[in-house]
């Protein structure tokens, strides 16, 4: 879990939660983000980026934006102590964010949260899996009848 705040109060709180079950990355700022992914050996392994919205440089949902290309298997979630409706919509559509959390928040419902995004993470990686087995399936079958149909005609050649 990649966890994304310019105050470090609320980066160590929120890392603090989650480190008993979590390997969690701490990040000042977007562009420390972003050096994290990209120097990070099995990027696609952050399954939750946790970022506040309002920091120096990039917002969480600029940044949150870019992680949607770079880790799109990600689940996104916001902290922000502000309720701007519109921000509200731009993040869920522009980054889309599974989870808007508006701080001061319960540490119950962060974990709840967290506990939520990571079934969604690990079932989304199953239906990946069994999609990418179902096809490979499909492939081998459809080869499989190619060669059958090559053979089929090969015959009625040599009988005519």
């Amino acid at each position: 879990i990649l966890v994304v705040d310019d105050e470090v109060c609320n980066r160590t709180i929120i890392a603090s939660m989650l480190k008993n079950q979590f390997i969690v990355l701490e990040a000042a700022d977007a562009a420390e983000a972003l050096a994290i992914v990209k120097n990070h050996p099995t990027p696609e392994n952050i399954s939750i980026v946790i970022s506040d919205q309002r920091m120096p440089n990039m917002n969480g949902v600029e940044l949150l934006t870019i992680l949607s290309v770079i880790l799109p298997k990600a689940i996104r979630i916001i902290v922000s102590g502000y309720t701007n409706v519109e921000a509200f919509i731009e993040s869920i559509n522009k980054a889309k964010i599974y989870k808007f959390i508006l701080k001061p928040f319960e540490r119950e419902s962060l974990l709840s949260t967290i506990e939520s995004a990571i079934e969604h993470f690990e079932l989304k990686q199953k239906s990946d899996q069994y999609l990418q087995s179902l096809e490979q399936l499909t492939a081998t079958q459809s080869k499989e009848l190619a060669d059958k149909d090559l053979e089929l005609k090969s015959l009625r050649r040599d009988k005519i």
